[in-house]
């Protein structure tokens, strides 16, 4: 059984009701597979958020900068910090290491590291499709006299 995923608005995890999942964009399959297949191959790496004592959110920006300098800063609030990590060259257990050694010296009270959304993966093929057809004329309807 094949789940076609068309509308950002379903209520119930896609995973109960198939093994593939298939993102369409104008009408044409942009990919399908499972959902940690699709994850892995087009999902745009890990997304760390870290809550820090405010005055050392720079300290944290830097540490992270240093570590993991392929990584982007997507959000810096107080000490609430989103940054995204790549997939590649990154072990999650080398993160969690690494946070976990350095957490009481850099105030950061919790942390947490997740894997790129099937949302996010939508909206993502989406916007690559609209852009490559951007210039495209949009099909006209027949008109019937």
């Amino acid at each position: 059984m094949t789940l076609i995923f068309l509308s950002l608005l379903v209520s119930v995890p896609l995973f109960y009701f198939s093994a593939r999942i298939g993102i369409m964009a104008a009408g044409a399959l942009q990919c399908l597979g499972s959902i940690q297949h699709l994850k892995s191959r087009f999902g745009s790496g890990y997304l760390m958020e870290i809550n820090a004592h405010e005055s050392r959110s720079a300290d944290v920006q830097a540490f992270v900068r240093r570590l993991y300098p392929q990584s982007r800063m997507e959000q810096a609030h107080g000490g609430r910090l989103k940054v995204r990590l790549p997939q590649q060259g990154i072990t999650l257990s080398s993160v969690f290491s690494t946070m976990e050694t350095n957490k009481k010296t850099l105030a950061i009270t919790d942390y947490s590291i997740s894997q790129c959304s099937l949302e996010q993966i939508f909206i993502d093929k989406v916007a690559k499709h609209d852009k490559q057809h951007e210039g495209d004329e949009e099909p006209r309807m027949a008109h019937s006299p």
